[in-house]
């Protein structure tokens, strides 16, 4: 059985407002820019590119890659991370926050950045694609592979992510060489922190206060080389609809892409088109049926055991193209997710395969969590026009919520995994129940996230607009960094809220294309609507008008695309 719908449904029960992947501004044409997030996969599916690269810097950017090879300083750099970091560690420049060593690295936003990289490959399955992806970049790149230019592309927080198949070498060594220009490339004289212009960046990384010495660049994620057959798995989102220590209802919605892939797409493929007209719709190119035969395996295991609670086959029945896939998942005596103290944070292990006659195709995996999250008004009279409902519920129990602010955990991004562990138990240890992500701060890790799910600790996630007018924000920029991140992390039971950002106002000018995106206008309360037709409670958290002008407008953004 084969459903195609738009899936709104709540990784977020607290706050869900919708946005619609088919309306505004179009792609900027020639750009890797896009929101498509590339789902990782595993075993020989996958192959890192993270690790030891080559780094060296010049003074301005090339023309040819061939005049790399005279005049680079070149030295052994390891990404993901940062180039403040990668200088140091090669023993370049000395510790950065000792004494007064920033001034030692006030000219590396300067330089034009190169990074290099060799690795083999086997070829993809006939028919297949490779898809080179980037998962952090800050902040401008290019990006060759074996000689050929891809594309540009700008934005920090996803990409960029290119198709490669036919540019492989399979069985020979393959190069990849990223070309790295800081935010305020060629403005450093007369740039501000609190006035970013067109780069879409957390202030605090971009010479803000207290940070002065230092603006941030550099592949400070990793990269990586997806294999994916000619029909394909994408973007899973699992949800809970219900939950008790009885029973569970899930509703699972995947992408299946048959004969195509995500980055072949456009976000918004009718551009200006009013369509006003049934002719309209004989555009729309005809898609043909595939033979049967192809089922989707699906797969729920604890973590930390060995055997499914759920396994079930779904037989599809797919057409060319891109395709949606939502079933419901009954769960018998599910192990909760609770928050820290309250209970066991308790995860499964999603596993999702393909398999087209007998042969498994593709699988993607991912943890998840069975918990509902409310939110309901909070005990007494009401006194305000701005009354939200600030009381939360998980799985049916109220809860006075301990939580605090969090910023980047280093400033030059450095951001491994035991840092993470060390300062999150620090917070379970103290009690802590939720951390905010602050606007000026990070769209933050998978690293983050993992082990805020396993200790219980909730996220509320700001979206980084802190302190300031966006009016000159590149838009499509903006919408494929915030729809990258949102695949990426809304499977997450960790996360539990989205924030449109961190002391602004969002109904200025400047701001208001800026949060439109993120579910403002009436496409969002047509959304909302539906979310709200589906059993989903819906919030739009917004300022007071009797407020200053620096509260914050709380905005969520929760939909398939």
């Amino acid at each position: 059985m084969r459903v195609a719908v738009l899936a709104l449904a709540g990784t977020l029960a607290i706050v869900s407002q919708c946005f619609a992947a088919e309306q505004g501004p179009p792609a900027a044409a020639g750009g890797l820019s896009q929101p498509y997030y590339i789902w990782p996969r595993t075993g020989a599916q996958h192959v890192s590119l993270a690790g030891e690269w080559d780094l060296g810097w010049r003074d301005a950017a090339v023309r040819e890659l061939s005049e790399l090879d005279a005049g680079t300083e070149w030295f052994r750099a390891t990404v993901p991370g940062s180039v403040h970091w990668a200088l140091h560690r090669a023993g370049k420049l000395p510790h950065p926050y000792e004494g007064l060593n920033s001034r030692r690295y006030q000219w590396v936003d300067e330089k034009v950045w190169y990074y290099r990289k060799s690795f083999d490959v086997s070829a993809p399955a006939s028919g297949g694609f490779a898809m080179l992806v980037f998962d952090g970049i800050d902040y401008y790149a290019r990006v060759w592979l074996n000689g050929t230019l891809l594309g540009e592309h700008e934005g920090m927080f996803g990409g960029p992510a290119a198709e490669v198949s036919k540019l492989l070498k399979p069985g020979a060594a393959n190069e990849v060489v990223v070309e790295v220009r800081a935010g305020n490339w060629g403005r450093k004289a007369t740039w501000k922190s609190r006035e970013l212009g067109t780069v879409i960046k957390p202030w605090v990384l971009a010479g803000g206060t207290g940070a002065e010495a230092f603006f941030t660049l550099g592949m400070w994620r990793a990269a990586r080389l997806e294999m994916v057959p000619a029909t394909h798995l994408e973007r899973p989102f699992l949800v809970t609809e219900s939950a008790s220590a009885e029973d569970a209802t899930l509703s699972l919605t995947v992408e299946v892409l048959a004969g195509t892939h995500s980055l072949g797409r456009s976000l918004h493929p009718w551009d200006k088109l009013q369509l006003d007209s049934p002719a309209d719709f004989a555009r729309l190119p005809a898609r043909q049926g595939l033979s049967g035969g192809t089922t989707l395996r699906v797969d729920l295991t604890p973590v930390g055991e060995t055997r499914a609670v759920v396994h079930e086959e779904w037989p599809l029945d797919l057409l060319e193209g891109r395709n949606w896939v939502t079933r419901k998942i009954k769960v018998a005596r599910p192990k909760l997710w609770w928050p820290n103290g309250l209970g066991e944070s308790a995860r499964y292990t999603v596993n999702l395969t393909l398999v087209e006659k007998g042969t498994v195709r593709d699988g993607v995996s991912f943890t998840s969590g069975i918990r509902t999250v409310t939110t309901e008004p909070s005990a007494g009279p009401r006194t305000g026009d701005r009354w939200a409902d600030w009381q939360f519920v998980v799985n049916g129990r109220r809860l006075f919520v301990k939580g605090v602010n969090w910023m980047p955990a280093d400033l030059l991004l450095d951001l491994p995994r035991d840092r993470y562990r060390w300062l999150l138990g620090l917070a379970k240890a103290a009690g802590i129940q939720m951390v905010r992500i602050w606007g000026a701060g990070l769209l933050e890790t998978e690293e983050f996230y993992d082990i805020a799910n396993e200790l219980g600790i909730m996220v509320w996630q700001d979206f980084p607009v802190a302190n300031q007018d966006t009016p000159d924000w590149p838009q499509p920029v903006w919408e494929a960094q915030v729809l990258q991140n949102i695949f990426r992390l809304r499977n997450h039971p960790a996360l539990v809220l989205y924030c449109g950002g961190n002391e602004f106002n969002p109904y200025s000018r400047g701001n208001a294309a800026t949060i439109g995106i993120l579910g403002g206008g009436q496409l969002g309360r047509m959304l909302a609507l539906a979310a709200a037709q589906l059993g989903f409670k819906c919030h739009v958290f917004a300022p007071n008008p009797d407020a200053p002008a620096f509260d914050v407008v709380h905005r969520v953004t929760v939909a398939d695309y």
